[in-house]
């Protein structure tokens, strides 16, 4: 959040048009956390951005050292072939964790709503039906890695 604020301050001369941007961290799995942010008058989000887990166990277990050394399993490693928490963010934001008004607008505009990383060409399919499922967007794509690997998966 520290880096986003930082990095929005750096660029704010640069936004035509810029408002307010609030940054908010929220863990999707505390319910109490996001029951009681919504009771207290919150719209829901313009833009959901996450980095959530996404290696499967079975990756994990080949997964380089030196990234074993550094990260926190917790951090790399998730449940459903490594999508359990996009799930669950594709779940909370069907239930209004994203503005629904600014839904409105966006659909104009094609402004991303949801920006999720994940962790490769495998998990494009079950992502995006996931997505659509929902109905929440007009259009879902998938962005590329300065390598050219399938990385992120965008909601517009």
């Amino acid at each position: 959040i520290t880096l986003s604020k930082e990095n929005y301050q750096e660029n704010i001369s640069k936004i035509q048009g810029a408002t307010t941007i609030e940054f908010k961290q929220v863990d999707v799995f505390d319910h109490n956390a996001l029951e009681k942010m919504m009771l207290q008058g919150n719209k829901g989000f313009d833009l959901i951005v996450s980095n959530p887990p996404y290696i499967t166990l079975d990756e994990y277990k080949h997964l380089d050292p030196d990234v074993k050394q550094w990260e926190d399993s917790r951090a790399l490693v998730a449940e459903e072939q490594g999508m359990a928490v996009h799930r669950r963010i594709i779940e909370l934001a069907s239930q209004g964790l994203l503005n629904k008004q600014e839904q409105e607008e966006t659909e104009k505009s094609r402004i991303p709503r949801l920006v999720m990383e994940f962790g490769g060409t495998h998990q494009v399919e079950p992502l995006k039906q996931m997505m659509s499922d929902k109905n929440l967007f007009q259009d879902i794509e998938i962005w590329k890695d300065l390598a050219g690997k399938d990385r992120v998966i965008v909601g517009i």
